[in-house]
């Protein structure tokens, strides 16, 4: 009896898994059924030939406690570049947004590049 329960340890281990990973996956996916509120805080207004237009990539966002900042390319370029950095604001957790574009900083002559963090025009 020993030898036949020692047999069925391996895929009694592999079943209790399975098992568990399943119930575990379609427990989480629940919450993905939550009901949740989007705003949209910005939309692409650039027309100009040389890039992809509605689009708005790369966001980054920081918060420090109800202030909330974020940074975004506007009108991508197809090999990097932006037309224009746009950025969103809220001072009261969320609740509500200012947003724009960087002023002054689109000529299409000179485009934006991602620089690693910091935004300059390129040469």
């Amino acid at each position: 009896m020993l030898s036949l329960i020692s047999q069925f340890r391996k895929p009694i281990r592999v079943l209790v898994a399975l098992t568990l990973a399943l119930l575990f996956a379609f427990s989480s996916t629940i919450f993905a059924f939550a009901q949740v509120n989007l705003l949209q805080l910005s939309s692409d207004p650039y027309t100009n030939i040389t890039s992809q237009h509605k689009t708005e990539v790369e966001p980054d966002t920081f918060a420090f406690g109800s202030t909330i900042v974020s940074a975004f390319q506007v009108g991508r370029f197809f090999n990097g570049g932006a037309s224009n950095i746009g950025f969103a604001t809220s001072t009261n957790g969320g609740s509500s947004f200012t947003s724009g574009f960087l002023p002054s900083s689109t000529v299409f002559a000179h485009r934006l590049r991602d620089t690693g963090g910091i935004v300059c025009p390129s040469q």
